[in-house]
């Protein structure tokens, strides 16, 4: 089952550890050029030393439209193209349960989890429409995405809203040929 990513183009978010980097590995073996995006930049450049030449890592602010964009323009300069786009990125975020949470830390959280998610699927789908291509849109949700008591209420209510967003996507996006998943 080798090559089954030959000639596409990932990025791939949160991509320095964790699910990223295993998820960086598997495309790379199945044959894909990655972006690797993160916010461990030191980590990130020693992962491109390591990984070879079909992976290039880009500081990525996943709640920064700019750097978002930037990601999308990288792949397409770099390898061509954007046929897959993973967003990965999270962190369990604040753990403050409902009676004690602060409105600084839950709006610390839920940008990152949610709309990362779908700054993702914004420029990700723009590039696939302009290329007339299609293209797959993988997010990582979780069982907090499906019921509560799985974690904190803002990463909860965070991952509620990425599935909420993937059937909203079903809607708007697949008439253009662009796939969308998420992962829990």
């Amino acid at each position: 089952m080798s090559n089954q990513l030959k000639d596409k183009v990932a990025i791939i978010t949160g991509a320095a550890s964790g699910i990223g980097l295993a998820t960086v590995r598997a495309f790379l073996e199945q044959g894909a050029c990655v972006i690797g995006a993160d916010v461990q930049d030191s980590r990130g450049r020693e992962l491109e030393g390591e990984l070879g030449p079909n992976f290039h890592y880009q500081h990525g602010d996943v709640t920064s439209e700019v750097d978002v964009a930037a990601l999308v323009d990288t792949a397409v300069e770099k390898f061509g193209k954007l046929d897959i786009m993973f967003n990965n990125a999270g962190a369990a975020g604040n753990p403050e349960a409902i009676l004690d949470i602060t409105p600084e830390r839950f709006d610390h959280t839920i940008p990152l989890i949610s709309r990362s998610v779908v700054i993702g699927h914004k420029y990700a789908a723009r590039r696939f429409i302009a290329q007339k291509s299609g293209g797959s849109i993988i997010s990582t949700a979780s069982l907090a995405a499906i019921q509560g008591g799985w974690s904190n209420v803002s990463y909860n209510m965070g991952k509620h809203a990425v599935a909420g967003l993937i059937k909203q996507a079903t809607a708007e996006l697949a008439p253009h040929g662009i796939r969308r998943n998420a992962i829990s």
